[in-house]
């Protein structure tokens, strides 16, 4: 590492890519073991878990996907019995999703195999460098996002 500490010289973006590459795998591959989602599915079932009624457009807000990927996840998720879909109470041309009693027991699941994976990067950080990494990383979001 230079002595600047730029980005470029850290190789910053490519080594937080190759991380989440890394660990998004070891995830899916949790995932897919426990049960039948992936890490993106399962960020949507927790998100229509915890906020449900939810309208399709907000969990593609959220979670930073364009909306016909959320139409393609969320007919995957129906499909596997995990959302239902119903007439918004305030506007009839919205439809809501609501997380089933499958869809729970998957997240539930989906919970188990993340642990595995936040196992693994205990093994591999101690607990000061995780604080930090973790306060880091909260900082470059929020800055990101400020732009």
């Amino acid at each position: 590492m230079s002595k600047n500490g730029t980005a470029a010289e850290s190789r910053i973006f490519f080594n937080l890519q190759r991380a989440a590459h890394s660990l998004k795998k070891r995830a899916d591959y949790a995932l897919l073991a426990e049960g039948e989602i992936t890490t993106a599915q399962a960020a949507a079932l927790m998100i229509i878990g915890q906020r449900a009624p939810v309208s399709q457009r907000e969990v593609a807000r959220i979670l930073e996907q364009n909306e016909s990927a959320m139409t393609a996840m969320v007919r995957r998720l129906m499909a596997l019995g995990y959302v239902e879909r119903q007439r918004a109470a305030d506007d009839v041309r919205r439809w809501d999703l609501l997380i089933t009693t499958a869809g729970a027991n998957a997240l539930k699941q989906a919970g188990q195999a993340f642990g595995q994976v936040n196992r693994a990067i205990e093994a591999r950080l101690s607990p000061h460098e995780i604080a930090e990494l973790a306060r880091l990383l909260n900082l470059l979001s929020d800055r990101a996002d400020q732009s």
